[in-house]
């Protein structure tokens, strides 16, 4: 079986990056425009893509349409993104750090209520969003997960068996773990349509859409027209070989780069 889906964050209109979602020059190459994500929506729409979403159960006798996805749980996705989809009569999956909610920047419980009342699934992105979720150990494995579900759980009235992992780093320990505080779908940052299976859990790839992807790109990708997936993957797979390289330390030195690069305005 195979599943598309398209990996969003923040979307912006008129604020500056730090004031939703994720702090720091690095979540703000995820963030876009109002204006950009809405020609997304077009594009897709005139690509003939209807984004949905699934319930885990119909995931496992046919390819999936595609799906949107959502990641950090920033106030922009109450503000901006759900009007949007709203207007497309589409919904998606908002994936939320669930130790997060209700800070400056980011979703309160009663807009994660609301979301979750208006068709849209709720799910887990960790409870502190790790830099690196597969270097944790199996405690605060366990404790990222199921505090996390728990939490939002507790907040829409009905279990959460959605998640995806931050950072896109990920490993068997991080979807057993995953899988025991009850997630049964669990999206990657792999660019990938292929669906692999840790026991009753799900592990779906992405496609990561930037602040400045434009409209042909999400479509390409959505649809597999053109060649968005091939140069994607090859983009992913040399930060992969990176990011393992170097550890902890690949951290750093990304962040030092795009201080850099935010600095010299580049």
């Amino acid at each position: 079986m195979r599943i598309t889906a398209l990996l969003y964050h923040d979307v912006l209109n008129g604020e500056r990056p730090d004031e939703t979602g994720i702090p720091g020059p690095g979540a703000a190459l995820y963030k876009m425009s109002l204006a950009n994500f809405r020609n997304h929506l077009d594009s897709l729409e005139l690509a003939g893509v209807r984004p949905s979403i699934r319930r885990e159960e119909g995931l496992e006798s046919e390819s999936a349409p595609a799906i949107l996805t959502f990641d950090d749980g920033g106030a922009s996705a109450h503000e901006h993104i759900v009007p949007a989809l709203e207007k497309k009569g589409w919904r998606a999956y908002f994936f939320v750090t669930a130790g997060f909610i209700g800070r400056s920047g980011f979703l309160t419980p009663d807009q994660i209520q609301e979301i979750y009342e208006l068709g849209h699934v709720i799910g887990s992105h960790s409870f502190s969003h790790p830099a690196r979720m597969l270097a944790l150990n199996d405690d605060e494995l366990r404790y990222e997960w199921g505090e996390s579900v728990k939490r939002l759980s507790d907040i829409i009235g009905s279990p959460v068996t959605a998640a995806s992992v931050p950072g896109g780093m990920h490993s068997p320990r991080v979807a057993e773990a995953a899988e025991k505080a009850g997630i049964r779908l669990l999206f990657t940052s792999d660019p990938t349509t292929t669906v692999q299976k840790v026991s009753d859990c799900l592990i779906a790839g992405r496609y990561t859409l930037w602040g400045e992807s434009t409209p042909d790109e999400a479509a390409g990708l959505a649809t597999g027209a053109g060649k968005a997936r091939l140069k994607q993957a090859l983009r992913w797979k040399s930060r992969s070989l990176a990011k393992r390289a170097g550890g902890r330390y690949y951290i750093g030195f990304r962040r030092f780069l795009l201080s850099r690069l935010r600095g010299s305005g580049a």
